[in-house]
């Protein structure tokens, strides 16, 4: 047996169907000013907005890719063929014409050189010229000791040679066979240090060398099996961050403390 049918009416039930939004015009307005508005605060807040400046802050006399160094207490650059002295508030303390443009410059507490690549002309640094040396083949850079200048010299055979010139501008020539060099400057007055890689040698052999201002030898000091990434002098050890170990060294090379570092930042 089966139940009753429900009986139609003769009328066909449509379901309700989801109610469509019209986009109105003021909505399309709503969205244009909101975008340029999102717009104009951008433009604002990149190259318009006035930015707080420290007022402790001094505008140097140079631009970025002017050749400058500092001392403790003088800024030394050059602009064309001129040298500048200033302290740290861009108060100029003299200034001085060198022998060409583009010079890049050198200093410690006691004087500046300045260097292209085949002259060096060394200052005190009250602005006199102490001496002007002129060299074959292209100098690489300069350090300024107390009273003495190291030059880095690449000669035309494509060797190297580092030249000390002293007081009066008379060099001294220190051997650099077989060594190739990593860094090299005055750590206290006119001691100098050579930190240098045997070039030679399979694996990595660092080695460095400390002299006194008549150029005698103080100290040598070889670490194998890794490279040295810096070195801190003390007036009577230094300090040799290796790839591996943080060395404490006296200079006659005695090795007085190592730690392992390998890994750190």
């Amino acid at each position: 047996m089966f139940s009753p049918q429900r009986q139609s009416n003769g009328r066909r039930r449509h379901r309700p169907s989801a109610r469509r939004t019209q986009v109105q015009p003021w909505m399309l307005w709503t969205a244009v000013i909101l975008a340029v508005a999102a717009l104009a605060l951008g433009i604002y807040l990149i190259f318009l907005r006035p930015y707080h400046v420290d007022k402790n802050l001094t505008q140097l006399g140079f631009g970025p890719d002017a050749n400058w160094t500092t001392t403790s207490d003088t800024l030394y650059y050059t602009q064309g063929s001129q040298l500048y002295a200033s302290n740290f508030r861009n108060q100029e303390k003299w200034n001085t014409t060198t022998s060409t443009d583009g010079m890049r410059v050198s200093a410690s507490s006691k004087q500046v050189a300045v260097y292209s690549d085949t002259q060096v002309q060394c200052y005190d640094v009250s602005s006199n010229l102490k001496y002007a040396k002129e060299f074959v083949g292209a100098i690489q850079s300069v350090r300024c000791g107390d009273t003495y200048l190291a030059v880095h010299v690449k000669e035309s055979s494509g060797l190297y040679r580092l030249v000390v010139l002293d007081a009066a501008g008379n060099d001294h020539n220190i051997s650099l066979e077989g060594k190739y060099v990593v860094d090299y400057g005055y750590y206290q007055g006119d001691n100098l240090y050579l930190h240098t890689l045997d070039g030679l040698s399979v694996t990595p052999s660092a080695m460095i060398e400390t002299m006194d201002g008549s150029l005698n030898s103080t100290g040598k000091i070889s670490i194998q099996g890794q490279l040295l990434q810096n070195i801190v002098f003390f007036p009577d050890h230094l300090y040799a961050v290796g790839t591996n170990h943080l060395y404490d060294i006296g200079y006659v090379g005695d090795q007085r403390d190592s730690k392992l570092i390998y890994g750190w930042n």
